[in-house]
């Protein structure tokens, strides 16, 4: 569905028309909050601009009614679709690790960007976050570990066209890379690795990836 595809819509929508869109008021139900006609009023084009964080992309199949994990009440079978990192037995994008941002995916015409420009028409857009996470290269001899060349193409890519949707019109006023230095993980702790500037597990050493000479 798409506020599920977009997951964006389930505020995007209340910010831009002042409520949530049909498909998730029949989903959902009675589950979800209703708004008084002030709040609509309130909340109605009350966006400055948007932030956009993506990592990576699925595959989104409609889930019938005898599915049975859609009978559980929540919000992440709301959607009632099934969520795949493949089709027909090929993968969105190169795998570097199972995990939410564990496949590297070049939106080229970048659809989620350019749908939120068509259907909202926001005053700007902001990409807050986006970035690839690798598995951890701590152990790994050191000349390995810093040849971040995957990376580097992702990032690459995605400015290149990020910078055909400008010139199509969409206007995007930042790209915030993902992330700096590698991070603790909520999900996946130190187990994977999104930064420019590489730790070890004992924080004994810290050093630059070749992406990050390439793009500072």
């Amino acid at each position: 569905m798409g506020y599920f595809r977009h997951g964006s819509i389930r505020i995007m929508d209340p910010i831009t028309n002042g409520n949530y869109p049909k498909s998730m008021q029949i989903l959902v139900g009675d589950r979800l909050p209703k708004f008084t006609e002030s709040e609509t009023q309130f909340v109605k084009r009350s966006m400055d601009l948007i932030g956009l964080n993506y990592h990576t992309a699925t595959y989104a199949d409609n889930l019938t009614s005898s599915s049975s994990s859609i009978d559980l009440l929540s919000y992440i079978t709301d959607s009632h679709v099934n969520l795949t990192y493949e089709k027909n037995g090929i993968p969105i994008g190169q795998s570097v690790g199972p995990t939410l941002a564990g496949f590297t995916f070049i939106q080229k015409e970048f659809e989620n960007s350019c749908f939120t420009k068509e259907k909202y028409n926001p005053p700007s857009i902001y990409i807050t976050e986006n970035g690839m996470g690798d598995v951890n290269s701590s152990f790994w001899p050191i000349d390995k570990a810093l040849n971040d060349s995957l990376r580097i193409k992702y990032h690459s890519l995605h400015l290149f066209y990020l910078l055909i949707a400008i010139k199509d019109g969409l206007d995007v006023r930042g790209y915030h890379a993902w992330t700096f230095l590698d991070n603790f993980e909520r999900s996946s702790g130190y187990t994977y690795q999104f930064g420019t500037l590489m730790w070890t597990i004992n924080m004994a050493l810290k050093t630059q990836l070749y992406g990050f000479k390439i793009f500072s």
